[in-house]
């Protein structure tokens, strides 16, 4: 899935024959380094990677200055479809933080990944003035991270296992 996802990200950006091979590429690399990420034990890492890759093609989608022109086959950018930045829809925000809440879940330290993208956005928000929408996407982004965090947190609280979650 998170192939399909790079593959996704690549095209808002190269035309199908080039963002095919960049996948293949990503997708050869990691099969000569799969047996490293299975032997060091690093799953957790694997299991986030497909949220990671979500978050980034819609953050991209979202945001992207240039897009290429739904009409335009072959994928090139004219001057016809160049396009403002914009800002993201709530929709897209709550998805993104509905994934930062499931990395969270899988491992702590690679949320800092959203801290990144989704932190520069936000002060880029503030610096445009547009306190609104900064409101909206920040509570969007922020339920999205709860609608997955406080049942886990609460399944966690009844079965006496917060203080392992937290250890």
């Amino acid at each position: 899935m998170a192939f399909i996802y790079a593959y996704k990200c690549n095209r808002l950006f190269f035309g199908s024959e080039v963002s095919l091979l960049a996948t293949m590429l990503i997708l050869l690399v990691n099969a000569l380094t799969i047996f490293n990420i299975f032997l060091t034990g690093s799953m957790p890492d694997n299991f986030a990677v497909a949220p990671l890759m979500i978050s980034t093609y819609l953050f991209l989608k979202e945001t992207m200055a240039l897009r290429p022109d739904p009409e335009d086959s072959d994928g090139k950018r004219t001057e016809k479809s160049v396009q403002p930045f914009r800002a993201i829809r709530n929709r897209s925000m709550l998805i993104i933080g509905l994934m930062c809440g499931l990395v969270f879940m899988t491992k702590l330290n690679i949320c800092l990944f959203y801290f990144v993208f989704i932190g520069a956005y936000l002060l880029w928000l503030l610096v445009k003035k547009k306190v609104v929408v900064f409101l909206q996407n920040t509570g969007c982004f922020l339920l999205g991270i709860a609608l997955v965090f406080l049942p886990c947190v609460l399944f966690l609280a009844f079965h006496h296992a917060l203080s392992d979650f937290i250890d």
